[in-house]
């Protein structure tokens, strides 16, 4: 009796689905985390903010090959919607490496779109199926 219900129990979990719903939507790189823009609004500053305080991490190094990451604080992130990033323009032998780079002024979209897909996984494969697609404007901090 033991051996049937442990193979029912096996047959069981390797046909097991994992069902969840996954959005795609542009991040944002602020200081200490990268946040999808749907978790941002625009503060009274007109820079871009966390509507969530992020867990911050202090890392230090125990050896060589180990980093231990311990918990700081929680607070919200704040960035500005202009930026300037470094852009490669050149790159050397074979594609490898960046050998000049200009500055590029960018800014973040206040409308974006946003795809959700729902996701199936199983022990051995997974799929997307695209659900909806809407658009996202970054509204004002409460």
């Amino acid at each position: 009796m033991k051996k049937f219900i442990l193979v029912a129990l096996v047959a069981v979990t390797s046909f097991a689905r994992n069902t969840y719903v996954r959005e795609s939507a542009n991040t944002v790189l602020f200081p200490g985390a990268i946040v999808p823009i749907t978790s941002t609004c625009l503060n009274n500053d007109g820079d871009l903010q966390t509507t969530f305080k992020v867990q911050l991490y202090k890392i230090v190094r125990t050896s060589k090959e180990r980093e231990v990451r311990i918990p700081t604080e929680k607070k919200f992130l704040v960035t500005p919607v202009d930026y300037v990033q470094n852009v490669c323009v050149q790159y050397g032998n074979r594609n490898q490496d960046c050998v000049k780079f200009e500055k590029v002024a960018k800014s973040y979209p206040m409308v974006s779109k946003v795809e959700f897909y729902k996701v199936t996984e199983t022990r051995n494969s997974s799929s997307e199926k695209l659900i909806r697609t809407e658009l996202f404007e970054v509204p004002n901090c409460k």
